[in-house]
């Protein structure tokens, strides 16, 4: 599964929202989701666009999970090249970590804004 995120924070702390976008490869059923969050940063939204993005996978039972996210950041802090100084961060980042297991393989990459797919992430945060 190929699931594009996206998080965003008006005002930086403030109101947020996530954005997931992608396709079942299972089913070909196309995946839209556009939620409100709580007040956060843009990071912590970016963290909640993935937490998101990966129980939904896990949810639909996919095996292969493959993100795509314009934030560098997460993707960094998730591939261990990164530390996570920000105690919330190591919170969300530590959940996402745990959904790994559920899953016999996981990649994360960086997706600039630009690309079409992460566009359309962008729009429904």
């Amino acid at each position: 599964m190929n699931l594009h995120t996206d998080g965003s924070s008006r005002n930086n702390p403030g109101p947020s929202g996530i954005g997931v976008y992608g396709l079942d490869q299972s089913n070909g059923e196309l995946i839209e989701i556009s939620e409100p969050v709580t007040y956060a940063t843009s990071e912590e939204a970016e963290y909640l666009a993935l937490i998101r993005a990966m129980e939904e996978a896990v949810s639909r039972g996919a095996s292969k999970l493959h993100i795509f996210t314009d934030s560098k950041l997460v993707v960094n802090q998730i591939e261990g090249k990164w530390r996570v100084k920000n105690q919330e961060l190591k919170r969300l980042h530590d959940k996402a970590i745990s959904l790994t297991v559920h899953l016999k393989e996981f990649t994360i990459t960086y997706a600039s804004r630009g690309k079409r797919d992460q566009k359309h992430a962008d729009r429904l945060a």
